[in-house]
């Protein structure tokens, strides 16, 4: 049982520590089009 919740917290981290690259690239896509908006 206690392995099933670990298992469970492992995922969760995952999902979330992917969650966060995703955010990460999306601020960054963002940015690269703001800045060529501004170089316009």
């Amino acid at each position: 049982m206690s392995d099933r919740i670990k298992t469970i917290d492992l995922t969760e981290m995952t999902i979330a520590k992917e969650i966060k690259n995703l955010s990460g690239e999306a601020r960054k896509i963002n940015d690269s089009k703001r800045i060529q908006c501004a170089k316009k």
